[in-house]
């Protein structure tokens, strides 16, 4: 049974927004879907409702729909300037049709609101994403919506639409969705979909009889008069209006004196169900009023704050015919009932001498309807025959209800509707017979309507034979299976109630997926079978048959089975499960083996949930099993604190001298954290030499005051700090800096400039991040800790840390109602409370707000209106400005709930304002305690009163409420002031600031926010509110990401209200946003280096940011400008000081700054900034005010705009600044040549003359009008007047003047393809061909191109050259003609199927051609070939091929394809065929068991070493190296002196004969009996040599036969050890030279890479030619040389043939230990490698790697062999070499890493390198322009094995490396039996195959899939026996063997047959073999023979 359950409405109650939120962490929130139709009734057309939900304006001009339907909205119109603006809080439709049709279809649509479309595609009647982008791409705002789990199912096919229900929260799920009440929606109106049907009800008018007391006797009533039950019939009754007052008029007189109160009552019957309700009074009163209702004071008027009694006074005296508004919208739902109630009044005169009393009222109750339908489906049940025979409905209201309106209908057309009838009780149930069969799949869809309207649905598969299928709660779940409970509450026998999520890992510390795990218990008495159970949402997990938990057992299901076990041992464990735990929150559900539902937990981080399981090192456990697991305030972290243990920590470095204001005495210590964490340290030292005494002052004690010469200061986010018997517990609540977010000790005396220091302390971990930063105040000293994490967080497996004895009450959805309330009006406090254990009591905590923050708690119990809603009613603390802290607590047995989460140290709050403040603009206010206003003035603050905690540069949030548009609440947010040490305030206002919100409760889907008053006149910029805005509108239309602003009204508490702007902060909202994983980037804020000497942030120096290198790697050098925001336990700032490296080497070339750097965003950052005169930011004059970012897929840094305020003022500002490298950066050609463009771009077409720029001004100006907000229009056009020419002129008149043209020669040509060149002004960005797509664009200058790859067809070809801007608009065009005057060949475009190329045996390659195109248009035709022919098969149509394969291996396939002019192209592609078993995709999150690691774990909660991750790039296994050496060899052995072995003089036997003798006369075995000899030097015609000159002159010169090469051996005698051994090389050559010893290639000079035979020249002269060329090769010749004789050769080859001269001469010296020393190991190399077991005999081993970080520096990251060559072990490798090669490497037995051969290789990050073994050959390969380059290939020792391979990183100095690698790929090409059986589909080896009558393993053996004919044979031949059979060539794993036997039943081997010759080779893939008997046939008995067949 799949639960499809779905409400026909579902209504979010008011009371739990606070707490209500959804996903889609990308999605931005100011643009969103507020209704869908997407599935209308027949005949009606689907829509989407898009709503503008700020007060900003848009341009919409190419938004479009990114998922979902196809549609883009139209760019700018100059004949309609504004239409492609969304203006503030406009509603549009988009629709698949005109907009009369859709008006016409639902004809309620405001004529106002504008339709767009028509859309193509349909919106999925099942469900799926729908996204609308901005036109760069940037998601604005998607739905993911569905016709079943939790979503409504009227919307799907009912005429009903779906309907946002609360526009400010996550939209992307199903929590923020609902039906519309009726069908058709209301498309163009967005309804406030939380107010649901309401009534008013009349209670009293002024005239309305009452029963009154005037209590002549004046006595004390006290408080019963007032209840319910109090007993009145004694009292009199008249109508109204009361009261005595000379000449004035009463319906009922009475009498003053002697007396100050008066009493009322009134019984009212109130009989409508209700959700909420609410009061208005207005009465004339004299003078004041408290009134009652049913026992609680529901408001007061002109009565004092406190206690009331009989003798109180009014405040004031005042008049009766005065009108009062008593109450107006007061929340009475705690106190109203269903049935009788009572109204009670005491009217108080302001004294007792009073003369005069009144008292009349008008009273009426608003009330809301129950959010659920008034009906509810129950209960469905099936009758023998599988039909539906009744179904049963539930009235949950207060009421009976009838049934005679309702209806039930089986289809989403409601029709063949049934009418019902009867009356449901309150309460209760009722049946109702029916007849309704199932469809043909068990799908069962029912729909309970009034009228037209759907009130509920279920929507059911009965798969299962389900007897009924019962809702329980009603409502919520549908449970199948036997039994019923008809007209009874329902009782699902199926449910099962003993399991419950009990733990929750969601996002472990190291942020890998691979630590998260939910943990599962019985709290049942028997044991639970969970065989066929699933984890359906969350992630995916299916429980295995036999799985079962006994009871009060525990069972994990793990991410990561392999790691989970690692680190927490025996713990019953499943695992893995499919996806991964969202950090932001999500659903997780279970469903046992029927789909019925077990048990759901909708979490989400922090706020009223656990916080530190949000990555701080808690998991998330369920506080008792009987609590609610589905409310926050059930759960706990779990206890951590304990785990770690201390561990001891050094740093040792030259204390070196600032760059900058260098210190020589007041030196301190600081030491931060990097978030919110919190460590322990102790024993902290620095200490000179490492040796002597301390040098720190007072380390183990906290500082009294402010002075770290005390002891240690710690402020701002550390504040929370404390020393514990001289542990110092470091705590910080956000991110650290050297500001006043640190702690700080001084030093006794300074370190000295030059000297060694020694930092030591102990630590250990308590939460959070785990990364601590330790420097001098100078950063002369310093660097950065990474504690270790336990890795057995949690308790899975046993008893929950936090656990309680019994059952808390849970606390949820606590509100107060009114938002802001009025002066004089009371407030509602509601909370939905439940216990699965006896409720004590729930009672409101709240007190008055002082300054002091010590006021006393007040107690109010809560009353509960029967369905576990709770209220209390609060009427102190009314006075204008009063601050109410209040919080609940539910107590049960003594075990207690708060709520909000932390209780009295972070109350919720309300506040008492009178001010009105304008609905233009969003309002949000901040309600913050006096006691934390205070700590915000930096005088107290920073003073004694808070011991010093918050000077002015603290960044420590303070707790909040937040309020938007006085209505909706937040609690628990925080605050904090922002700016810099120039802008901040001192006081306690917050005019610019921080805020953030838990992340349970996002407004708009946002965690953080930044209060801005930059526009006004408390701003530090410009007083203009546009400056900033205009800038990031230019930023936007030339395609950069810019952060969401809005326009505010905002008030502190009730302050005056604000003008401001909100702005989205750069940080991870802002970069998933508008990156993928942005988050997951890194970040760095730009800031001043600043210099604080005193805490209050006064005594300060600072210098400006900048790209320059520091001389040091050591990131302490930078962070203090170049802040960390992103990432911050990483702490890697390799990629940035690379940046700074390049630019002070002046490594500035175009291929290396596009690697490391986005040059198009970072132009065009600096063209907008400076064009602004942005003087304050890093490009242009100052060091700050941006951020720089690098995105993780490694696009490279470019720079976010942030705080541009100060602009638009300086007219002659130059566009760019001087900051230090910086200026290199920008002046260099191809980054100038992109700012031309983009000046070019945004002069030509937004600002002088721009009409779309005007238009969107005042769009901006409608939206601001009457706010306060100016647009000043005319100074921004003046400006752009103004500015126009310098900006003009940093583009240059001659660059901006170059005409758009070819340059290239239009001669006539036979070329097929050519190149054409030409000019362009900078308004063009790309540059094409009109029709050719496969171009390639070269800029050879900042205003010349290339572009290569012009296809010309025979005869005139007009060429349309394009030049486009960078949305691909055509904006220059040129023309060529060419005469091409021969017929061109066709061009072949391949399409392949899978595009790798790489392929596993049992799939298909489909390789298509019919994208190829003649361009002479002559029919083609197509041939096609594949090498080799044996193990793939083709099927061949006629543009295409499919190929399968029986075997792996490399095949290379050609197209051939001809025109009917004889020309024929052709096309060869390499494909790769392998085992599943043998590619390892990356994409699980475990490795495959045929892995193994080396040096190298998975990513562990802290990782300080070398370690891999498969979720730091998806898809990808990351080796990730943090910062350290850790080398591809072994330290290099000590050696002694080099012994000579062979000198210039010495004999050497030579050939000039001109063979081709290359590489095969350098073997030990080859005959050179035949060469003469000769002592060197040898050569001819050269003179001047050193000694012993030219001794053998005889060598050949022949020009006319092309000799260009001659050869060389002599041998030597070695008598050391072989292992470690390093041969030195001098040499003179004319020309080139390659050396071999014993056979293996040792080197080569002056010779080209790759292939080199007898014809190969030199690649150049020798110049001088007489100077000994010294160490021209040094060499670890571990490998190739041995003990006794060894063989060296050379091949010399000239220049030229024609070459006068030749010489040739070597000495070779001999480094090496004395024979008989112990090998190194080569396994104690430290570098990671993942690795796996390599296969015998031939193989093909493949891998994508890509840098992902660091680019640069010395490296190596690819592929590693290890090989066994005599006894030795070898290791050779291919893959990136320092970032700018590829190159292939090997690593000596002795463990010394050697480069073999190295291409450059700039231009790209990311390479698809392979290595080849082929008999003795082992080949290197690089994929170039999709086809592999041999790089190099060695000839290695016979016997040469290799026993492991695999995937690897190392670095060679101190760096961090992060290499990913995409997959690795094994081709075994020894096909095997396996892999023929996978590519057959086949499991059984003894099966038949086909109708052989030969099993598989028999017919794969003998070949039978090649050849029919493949039967063993007998033959009788010269009188003896023969036997002959076949063999498979590629016969891996099978082993053949001939048995005889006499009589069938005895078989033994035949040993009387031998081979009769060699193996005949067949041409189908066999051999024969024949084997010949040596007894004659006459002389021996019946003989049998029978072939055996095996697997090995």
């Amino acid at each position: 049974m799949k639960n499809k359950r779905s409400t026909g409405t579902k209504i979010l109650l008011a009371s739990c927004l606070s707490a209500f939120v959804g996903f889609m962490p990308t999605m931005a929130e100011q643009v969103i879907f507020t209704e869908i139709q997407y599935n209308a009734k027949a005949g009606q057309p689907d829509f989407l409702e898009v709503t503008n939900n700020t007060g900003t304006p848009f341009d919409m001009g190419k938004w479009y729909f990114s998922d979902g339907i196809d549609y883009t909205f139209p760019d700018f119109n100059p004949g309609n300037t504004g239409a492609h603006i969304l203006k503030e809080f406009e509603t549009i439709l988009v629709s698949p049709v005109d907009a009369a049709t859709l008006r016409e279809a639902y004809p309620g649509i405001p004529a106002s609101t504008r339709i767009f479309g028509p859309y193509t595609g349909a919106l999925s009647n099942s469900g799926e994403t729908v996204s609308l982008s901005d036109k760069n791409g940037v998601v604005m705002t998607t739905v993911d919506y569905n016709d079943g789990g939790k979503w409504p199912a009227a919307p799907d096919g009912t005429g009903h639409t779906l309907t946002r229900i609360n526009p400010n929260l996550r939209e992307g799920g199903w929590r923020n969705w609902t039906s519309s009440a009726a069908p058709g929606g209301t498309p163009g109106t967005v309804p406030n979909v939380n107010d649901l049907p309401t009534t008013t009800t009349q209670i009293s008018q002024t005239t309305s009889a009452w029963k009154y007391d005037q209590n002549v006797s004046n006595i004390d009533r006290g408080v019963t008069w007032r209840e319910p039950e109090f007993d009145d019939s004694g009292w009199s009754e008249g109508p109204g209006l009361f009261g005595k007052n000379s000449g004035d008029p009463f319906g009922t007189p009475w009498t003053t004196g002697g007396r100050i109160t008066y009493y009322l009552r009134k019984d009212f019957q109130f009989n409508d169900s209700f959700s909420s309700a609410m009061i208005d009074i207005a009465s004339h009163v004299d003078d004041g009023v408290v009134v009652y209702l049913n026992g609680q004071e529901i408001t007061r008027f002109n009565m004092p704050a406190g206690e009331i009694n009989f003798e109180t006074g009014a405040s004031s005296g005042r008049e009766w015919n005065e009108p009062a508004e008593i109450a107006s919208g007061a929340d009475i739902s705690a106190a109203l009932r269903t049935g009788r109630n009572v109204l009670a009044v005491e009217v108080h005169n302001a004294s007792a001498g009073s003369s005069d009393i009144a008292f009349g009222a008008d009273i009426s109750i608003t009330a809301t309807a129950q959010p659920s339908a008034s009906l509810t489906i129950s209960e469905i049940h099936f009758g023998i025959d599988g039909n539906v025979d009744w179904i049963e409905l539930h009235a949950p209201g207060g009421s009976a209800v009838s049934a005679a309106s309702f209806k039930l209908s089986p289809n989403r057309q409601l029709t063949d509707a049934i009418d019902l009838a009867g009356t449901i009780p309150s309460g209760g149930y009722l049946s109702f017979p029916v007849a309704l069969a199932p469809d043909e799949n068990g799908d069962l869809d029912l729909f309970l309507i009034q009228g037209s309207t759907v009130i509920d649905a279920a929507r059911l598969d009965r798969d299962r034979g389900e007897e009924s299928f019962q809702s329980f709660p009603v409502g919520q779940e549908w449970f199948g299976g036997m039994g019923h409970t008809k007209d009874a509450p329902n009782d699902p026998s199926a449910r099962q109630t003993s399991i419950v999520i009990n733990e929750i890992m969601y996002d472990a510390p190291s942020d890998q997926g691979t630590g998260e795990f939910i943990e599962l218990y019985n709290r049942g008495s028997e044991s639970v079978d969970l065989s066929g159970w699933k984890i359906t949402n969350g992630v995916r997990f299916d429980f295995p048959t036999g799985t079962s938990v006994a009871p009060g057992g525990y069972l994990v299901i793990a991410a990561d089975l392999e790691c989970f076990s690692d680190s927490y041992g025996g713990v019953p464990a499943l695992g893995n499960w499919r996806g991964t735990l969202r950090d932001g929150g999500e659903l997780i559900r279970i469903e046992d083996h029927n789909g019925n539902f077990v048990d759901e937990v909708d979490y989400y981080p922090e706020g009223d949930w656990p916080n530190l399981a949000d990555g701080d090192g808690s998991s998330m456990e369920l506080r008792h099993p009987d609590m609610d697991n589905n409310i926050a305030t059930a759960w706990a972290d779990s206890f951590e604190s304990e785990k770690s243990t201390m561990q001891s920590f050094s740093y040792s470095a030259e204390f070196v001298r600032s760059k900058w204001l260098p210190v020589s005495s007041g030196q301190e210590l600081q030491v931060h954290l990097v978030g919110d964490s919190h460590i322990i340290l102790e024993n902290i030292s620095v200490k000179r030499d490492n040796a002597g005494a301390n040098l720190l002052r007072n380390p183990t004690v906290m500082s009294p005051n402010t002075a770290s010469s005390s002891g240690w200061v710690t402020q701002g986010t550390h504040w929370q700090s404390f020393m514990d018997a001289g542990k110092l517990n470091l705590i910080s609540t956000g991110h650290g800096d050297n500001k006043a977010n640190r702690g700080e000790v001084d030093f006794e005396t300074s370190p000295i400039v030059g000297q060694s220091y020694t930092l030591t302390f102990d630590a250990r971990w308590v939460s959070g991040k785990p990364r601590v930063i330790f420097q001098t105040l100078d950063h002369g000293f310093g660097t950065s800790f990474l504690l270790p994490i336990p890795g057995n967080l949690g308790t899975p497996g046993a008893a929950n840390s936090g656990s309680v004895a019994t059952a808390a009450p849970t606390v949820a959805g606590v509100i107060h109602s009114p938002a802001v309330p009025r002066p004089g009006q009371s407030v509602t406090v509601t909370a939905r409370v439940e216990s699965a254990a006896v409720l004590d009591s729930v009672e409101l905590l709240h007190r008055l707000d002082n300054n002091g923050g010590n006021g006393s708690w007040q107690r109010v119990p809560m009353t509960d209106d029967g369905t576990g809603l709770y209220r209390a009613t609060v009427s102190q603390y009314t006075s204008d400005a009063n601050i109410t802290q209040f919080y609940i607590e539910a107590n049960s047995g003594g075990v207690i709930t708060t709520q909000p989460r932390y209780g009295a140290n972070r109350p919720a709050m309300w506040i008492v304002d009178d001010q009105e403040i304008p609905t233009q603009l969003l309002r949000e206010r901040f309600v913050v305690s006096a006691y934390d206003r205070q700590a915000l003035n930096t005088s107290v603050g920073g003073g004694a009163t808070f011991d010093y905690n918050f000077p002015r540069m603290s960044n420590n949030f303070f707790n909040a409420t937040f309020i938007s548009n006085e209505n909706e609440i937040y609690y628990n947010a925080e605050i904090r002031k922002s700016g810099s040490p120039f802008t901040r305030s001192t006081n306690s206002n917050i005019d610019h600031g921080k805020w953030k919100l838990p992340g349970d409760r996002l407004f708009r889907g946002r965690r953080r926010s930044v209060i801005d008053a930059s526009g006004t006149s408390e701003g530090s910029g410009t007083p203009r509110f546009y400056d900033d805005r205009i800038a990031r509108y230019f930023l936007y239309q030339l395609g950069h990401p810019i952060n969401e602003m809005e326009f505010t009204f905002t008030v502190i508490n009730n302050l005056a209200f604000k003008r401001r702007e909100s702005h989205e902060p750069i940080s991870n909202d802002f970069l998933n946003r508008n990156f993928a994983d942005g988050s997951e980037g890194t970040l760095l804020r730009i800031d001043d280096e600043w210099r604080f000497t005193s805490d209050n942030g006064d005594s300060r120096s600072s210098r400006n940011a900048d790209w320059s290198y520091k001389d040091t790697d050591n990131p302490v050098a930078y962070h203090s400008e170049w802040i960390m925001r992103t990432r911050e336990t990483d702490y890697d700032y390799g990629t940035f000081i690379e940046l700074t490296r390049l630019l002070d080497e002046n490594k500035t070339d175009e291929p290396t700054l596009e690697r490391i750097t986005n040059v198009n965003m970072l132009a065009l950052n600096a063209v907008v900034r400076g064009y602004d005169a942005d003087w304050d930011t890093i490009t242009v004059d100052r060091g700050k005010n941006a951020y720089l970012f690098r995105p993780k897929d490694g696009d490279g840094w470019m720079l976010i705009h942030w705080d541009g305020d100060r602009v638009f003022e300086r007219t002659s500002q130059a566009i760019l600044g001087g900051r230090a490298g910086v200026r290199t950066y920008f002046n260099r050609p191809f980054v100038r040549r992109q700012m031309n463009y983009y000046m070019t771009k945004l002069l030509n077409e937004h600002t002088k003359g721009s009409a779309r720029t005007i238009a969107w001004m005042d769009a901006e100006s409608a939206s601001v009008a009457g706010t306060g907000i100016n647009m000043p229009k005319s100074t921004y056009t003046n400006w752009f007047n103004a500015r126009e020419n310098l900006a003009r002129n940093f583009i240059t008149t001659a660059v901006a003047n170059t005409n758009f043209g070819i340059t290239s020669s239009n001669a006539a040509t036979s070329d097929d393809v050519i190149t054409l060149a030409g000019t362009s002004p900078p308004t063009v960005f790309n540059i094409r061909v009109a029709g050719q797509e496969n171009t390639q664009l070269t800029w050879t200058s900042n205003t010349a191109w290339e572009l290569t790859g012009v296809v010309l067809k025979g005869g005139i070809n007009n060429l349309d050259v394009e030049g486009t801007d960078h949305d691909g608009n055509v904006m220059e065009q040129d023309q060529i003609t060419i005469t091409k005057t021969n017929n061109a060949p066709p061009v072949i475009v391949l399409d392949a199927t899978p595009k790798s190329l790489n392929v596993a045996l049992q799939e298909e390659l489909v390789l298509d051609a019919s994208g190829s195109s003649d361009p002479d248009a002559d029919p083609l035709v197509f041939n096609w070939e594949v090498t080799p022919e044996s193990g793939a098969k083709i099927i061949t149509g006629d543009k295409m091929i499919t190929a399968s394969f029986t075997k792996p291996g490399f095949y290379l396939f050609t197209a051939n394809v001809s025109d009917n002019n004889a020309n024929t192209s052709s096309l060869t592609v390499g494909v790769s065929v392998h085992l599943d078993s043998d590619f390892s995709t990356f994409g699980d999150a475990a490795l495959e068991s045929v892995w193994t690691g080396h040096m190298v774990g998975k990513h562990g909660n802290s990782s300080n070493g070398p370690h891999y991750t498969l979720q730091d790039h998806e898809g990808r296994l990351t080796l990730n190296i943090p910062v350290s050496q850790v080398p591809l060899g072994l330290p290099k052995p000590e050696l002694p002196p080099a012994v000579n072995y062979i000198d210039f003089g010495s004999t050497w036997k030579y050939d000039d004969s001109n063979q081709e003798l290359t590489g095969t006369f350098a073997q030990p075995a080859f005959d050179d009996a035949s060469w003469l000899s000769g002592p060197g030097f040898l050569g001819f015609n050269q003179a001047g040599l050193p000694g012993p000159g030219l001794q053998t002159d005889t060598l050949r010169r022949d020009k006319d036969a092309g000799l260009v090469t001659y050869y060389f051996r002599t041998e030597f005698e070695f008598t050391g050890d072989p292992i470690g051994a390093k041969l030195y090389l001098d040499q003179i050559v004319d020309d080139g030279v390659r050396y071999y010893l014993n056979g293996q290639e040792l080197g080569s000079v002056r010779l080209p890479v790759g292939v080199i035979d007898s014809n190969t020249p030199a690649t150049e002269n020798l110049s001088p030619e007489n100077v000994i060329e010294e160490d021209i090769l040094v060499l670890d010749v571990s490998g190739s040389i041995v003990q006794g004789t060894n063989l060296l050769a050379a091949e010399v080859h000239n220049r030229s043939s024609g070459s006068s001269d030749l010489v040739f001469g070597a000495r070779i010296d001999i480094a090496a230990n004395p024979a008989g020393n112990e090998p190194p190991n080569l396994d104690d190399v430290l570098h990671p490698w993942v690795k796996r077991a390599l296969p015998d005999g031939d193989w093909t081993l493949q891998t994508e790697v890509k840098l992902e970080k660091v680019q640069f520096g010395q490296f190596y990251a690819g592929l590693l062999v290890e090989a066994d060559q005599g006894g030795n072990t070898f290791r050779y490798g291919v893959g990136f070499k320092d970032g700018d090669s590829i190159a292939s490497l090997r690593v000596n037995p002795s463990g010394n890493s050697e480069t073999l051969t190295s291409i450059p290789a700039l231009e790209s990050d990311l390479a698809v390198v392979r290595m080849e073994k082929k008999g003795n050959l082992l080949g290197f390969y690089w994929l170039q322009n999709g086809a592999f380059t041999r790089i190099t290939q060695l000839t290695l020792p016979e016997g040469t094995t290799f026993s492991i391979g695999g995937i690897f990183a190392s670095t060679e100095v101190e760096q961090s490396l992060e290499a990913s690698f995409d997959y690795a790929m094994l081709i075994n090409s020894n096909a095997d039996f396996t892999s023929w059986m996978i590519a057959n589909g086949f499991s059984d080896p003894d099966a038949e195959y086909g109708n052989t009558g030969m099993s598989n393993l028999l017919a794969y053996a003998l070949g039978r899939d090649l050849n029919s004919q493949v039967a063993p044979a007998i033959t009788h031949a010269n009188g003896t026996i023969g036997f002959t059979h076949r063999q498979r060539i590629d016969g891996g794993q099978v082993s053949y063997q001939v048995e005889k036997s006499s009589d069938l039943i005895a078989w033994e081997a035949a040993g009387d047959l031998t081979p009769d010759g060699e193996p005949a080779l067949n041409p189908d893939g066999t051999f024969t073999v024949t084997l010949t008997s040596d007894l004659p046939a006459s002389s021996r008995p019946s003989t049998y023979y029978r072939l055996i067949v095996s697997l090995q």
